[in-house]
């Protein structure tokens, strides 16, 4: 838990600035709103400017990062900073490729040094805190629902069947390829935030593909595209998460998808004949929106 109020710098402001990835902005505005709420000055900025925040020397200020390789030496030494990690962690290893911070032994450098550490799944935290004496902490991904009266608008007919958001390995283009002969597709990995939801607005479902075998919920995707109201399709995860699909009852699971097309071509086509249920899709974020307020109000504490 993080504790930051010395009443003998009153002078200083409380402050947190953001350091922005693009394909996480979404989620970056809102703990930037959540943590404005909740008294601190927030702001997001590029990685260019992180030095010029270190030169203001404010001992009540914090970074914080969601993306590891933006934490250089400079900010390590300056060590008041938080890392909220958002990948996949099998074996102390972060799933995506960060093969020189592990042999260099920066992201242990990383780590201790870090004011907080921050995960998303208690799976990745279990593996993590076998290695770094129970620092990693949780807080579930950020969620929005903030209008009672929204209702979630689509262009119809729709422009795609489906839509497929992220980079794609020989899995995903195997199963894509095999859709492309009857539904038309849409593949992005480079539109965020509002070019990402107008696009979503033209696209009827939003299919989830596991990158790894054996991977947890990609949260992060998902609780983005809740709030864009499109339909969702998920593969399942590992059976270590499977009791995170209860927080999102709006979502069609179905098994991972191996050789067999079957159980995915059934879906696609029920769900598309389907009405979207926006109870269950208010509902969950709802839900997901509290869970996470709660860990955010319980973490950055005055």
């Amino acid at each position: 838990m993080l504790s930051i109020i010395n009443h003998n710098m009153i002078k200083y402001v409380k402050h947190i600035t953001i350091v922005k990835v693009k394909c996480v902005l979404h989620l970056i505005h809102i703990m930037c709103n959540e943590l404005s709420q909740m008294g601190w000055k927030c702001d997001i900025i590029d990685k260019k400017d992180i030095n010029y925040y270190i030169s203001l020397n404010n001992p009540l200020h914090y970074f914080l990062f969601v993306w590891p390789l933006d934490i250089d030496n400079n900010v390590i030494r300056y060590k008041r900073y938080i890392l909220y990690q958002l990948e996949q962690n099998i074996n102390n290893q972060l799933s995506i490729n960060y093969k020189q911070l592990h042999e260099t032994n920066k992201l242990k450098k990383i780590y201790d040094n870090a004011s907080l550490l921050i995960d998303y799944c208690k799976l990745n935290i279990n593996v993590l805190n076998q290695y770094y004496s129970n620092r990693f902490k949780l807080m579930n991904i950020p969620a929005r629902y903030t209008n009672p009266n929204h209702t979630f608008h689509t262009i119809q007919p729709y422009e795609y069947d489906i839509i497929f958001i992220g980079l794609v390995n020989d899995k995903r283009n195997n199963i894509l390829n095999k859709l492309r002969e009857k539904y038309k597709i849409l593949i992005v990995n480079n539109l965020y935030d509002e070019e990402l939801k107008q696009i979503c607005k033209k696209s009827h479902i939003c299919l989830n593909i596991h990158y790894y075998e054996n991977a947890i919920l990609e949260r992060v995707r998902l609780n983005e595209m809740l709030e864009y109201g499109i339909k969702i399709i998920s593969e399942k995860p590992c059976q270590e998460d499977i009791d995170i699909c209860k927080y999102y009852t709006s979502v069609q699971f179905i098994e991972m998808i191996t050789n067999s097309y079957e159980e995915l071509f059934e879906t696609i086509e029920r769900v598309k004949t389907e009405t979207n249920d926006e109870s269950k899709i208010v509902s969950d974020l709802k839900y997901l929106e509290s869970i996470f307020k709660e860990d955010i109000h319980s973490l950055f504490v005055f």
